[in-house]
């Protein structure tokens, strides 16, 4: 008895084992928090692979939200914004203080006020010497943010990367001071282990050639390795599924560097003159925009380093594309550029399929040099510039859904809740702008003033429009079909105005306007027949909701055939006991979420199991 006693209490130990296994390896487990924030728009061009592709839906309007400006002399958003996974807005900036040059960057609220910012004034010490950003900062899960400073002085020029924290103090910079001076390019990439990689060159000390440092750096700021070429290191590096890590070359090479700083690849393009970023497809396409003897060029790279295919864009005139490409969820390839007929310049943005044809081109007034950000339903963001400017938003299909009239300086970025963010020139300075559609959040909650009745019997059926805002849901239109079966008998309301048709059999109730609130509408039907009746009321409005319909009640009852009199006893007896109303939400029970989706309750399950077995242990002694 002993032995099996013993026996027992190691299976129960095993149990919790594996039960606290499980536990560790649950899907809500938080990420490491070295790595690229998963969420929100964390570094340029969105992820690691410099897709652009944003996982959730932007403005469809060109609402206006807020905008920010620093106020400081001669101050300009120099790189597209970052987000961090708190929400928090990064904006890189570059200013004038009176005698130098400064290098600022923002972090904002998403209301569009100021949390702080941090000054980077490194050996500013006399009128020949300045800072400034390079390229977007990159924001770990941590908050951790990463960004490219190059500092000049009156003899040469140095490269840092810092760490700031999330509330704005310095965690650690790097240093690069390399030959004559060290230019840095490109926003860094950071790697599922944590590491850091960036793009730099240095001029040699005898001033007799550049070359290229490809930097890799541990978490805590020291170095893990560097790669180093005979030119220039010139671009924001992509990393792909597999942990190869690529960057270009000025002299047009495409290299492709394994995770422990060995050379897996390199390829020449066999003409033409690489420009931006490489981008990295799910099937692990590598794409760069060039230009060649006038004319655009596409090349897409197999990521064993082969070529793939390559589209040339012929116009009339010279064509040159300028912004890296980005890759929308469907594999559509946007790169943006320009023509020019003489002294006219026309802007393009181009559109191709993953198998190298051609899609569509979207003309705009002047050029485009920014890469665009697509939405989770695939609208297109991208602005042109020059002494005006237009921020665009493109259907899939290449034509316009909205514009606005704005000089875009940077590339965009889109929150979690929808918000597009980009800087634009300004005067003598630049300004975030935020652009947001109006947003709303209905809801219905219903019921009834009985869950059971008899035939004949007039039942009031209560329906509660709310709206949770954050603004005002423009011309609401609640409607109620009457299921057959059932009768309209009256209806009132404390907002707006309601009607009913008999031949559809609906009651439209026209709320007009909704803040933030809770009118009603008291509908009295009663049954003609005996039955169960649901209730399915609709809203519809022309405010976003992205929920709309999706937190709606719906009412659930029974209509029972009067219940015969007893000429002995005339009590009327019901065979149903009375209940009360329960309001059923069928819309709402299809939204919980399944144990499939969220997994078992673990802990819960593992000590209900475990008392069960301890119980049994337990009889089995006695």
């Amino acid at each position: 008895m002993i032995t099996k006693i013993l026996k027992f209490k190691q299976f129960l130990f095993i149990l919790v084992v594996v039960t606290l296994v499980i536990i560790s390896f649950s899907p809500t487990m938080a990420a490491s928090p070295n790595t690229l924030a998963d969420n929100q728009y964390p570094k340029a061009m969105h992820d690691n692979q410099n897709t652009g592709q944003s996982q959730y839906t932007g403005p469809q309007h060109n609402n206006t939200k807020w905008n920010y400006t620093t106020g400081n002399i001669d101050s300009r958003i120099t790189y597209a914004p970052s987000i961090g996974p708190d929400g928090t807005i990064y904006m890189p900036t570059r200013f004038n203080n009176g005698t130098n040059y400064m290098a600022n960057l923002y972090a904002l609220n998403k209301d569009g006020t100021k949390k702080w910012n941090y000054t980077i004034n490194d050996g500013i010490y006399n009128e020949n010497c300045y800072n400034q950003f390079v390229g977007s900062p990159t924001i770990t899960a941590d908050g951790t943010i990463y960004i490219i400073n190059e500092f000049h002085d009156s003899t040469r020029t140095y490269g840092l990367l810092y760490a700031l924290n999330p509330e704005g103090t310095m965690k650690w910079k790097y240093i690069l001071n390399e030959g004559a001076s060290v230019y840095i390019s490109g926003s860094p990439a950071v790697a599922t282990d944590g590491t850091i990689y960036f793009s730099s060159e240095f001029l040699a000390s005898d001033y007799s050639s550049w070359n290229g440092n490809f930097y890799a750096l541990k978490p805590d700021g020291t170095k893990k390795w560097n790669y180093t070429i005979g030119n220039y290191a010139d671009s924001s590096p992509a990393i792909g599924s597999d942990g190869t890590i690529y960057f270009r070359s000025d002299d047009n090479n495409l290299f492709a560097i394994n995770p422990d700083g060995t050379k897996k690849w390199n390829y020449l393009l066999p003409y033409g003159d690489i420009r931006g970023s490489p981008a990295v497809a799910t099937d692990g396409t590598i794409y760069l925009s060039s230009n060649f003897n006038n004319d655009g060029i596409l090349f897409a790279l197999n990521p064993n380093g082969t070529l793939k295919w390559n589209y040339t864009i012929k116009e009339v005139t010279e064509v040159f594309l300028e912004s890296s490409p980005s890759i929308a969820k469907d594999g559509t390839i946007y790169v943006g550029g320009y023509f020019r007929n003489g002294r006219s310049v026309t802007g393009n943005l181009y559109a191709f399929n993953p198998n190298g044809t051609f899609k569509w081109n979207f003309k705009t007034p002047l050029f485009i040099s920014r890469e665009a950000v697509i939405g989770a339903d695939g609208t297109i963001y991208f602005g042109d510039g020059g002494a005006v400017g237009t921020f665009y938003a493109l259907n899939p299909n290449g034509t316009k859904k909205w514009s606005l009239d704005v000089e875009p300086t940077t590339a965009g970025a889109i929150d979690s809740d929808g918000t597009l963010y980009f800087g634009i020139k300004n005067g003598t300075t630049d300004t975030l702008y935020a652009i947001q559609d109006p947003k709303a959040d209905l809801y219905i909650n219903s019921w009834a003033s009985k869950a059971n009745s008899t035939v004949g019997e007039t039942i009031k059926l209560t329906f509660k429009v709310g709206n949770n805002g954050p603004n005002t849901a423009q011309n609401v239109v609640f409607t109620l079909p009457i299921p057959e079966g059932m009768e309209f008998v009256s209806a009132n309301t404390d907002l707006g105005t309601f009607t009913y048709n008999p031949t559809t059999r609906i009651i439209t109730w026209n709320l007009g306007d909704v803040v933030v609130g809770d009118p009603y509408l008291w509908a009295n039907v009663r049954a003609l027949n005996a039955g169960t009746y649901i209730f399915f009321p609709r809203l519809t409005t022309n405010t976003y909701d992205p929920t709309l319909n999706q937190n709606t009640q719906s009412i659930t009852f029974n209509a029972l055939n009067p219940v015969p009199i007893n000429p002995i006893n005339p009590v009327p007896v019901n065979p149903v006991n009375p209940v009360n109303p329960v309001p059923v939400n069928t819309a709402e029970a299809a939204n919980i979420i399944s144990m499939q989706d969220t997994g078992t309750p673990i802990v819960p399950l593992a000590i209900a199991v475990i008392s069960i077995l301890g119980g049994l242990a337990a009889n089995r002694r006695k």
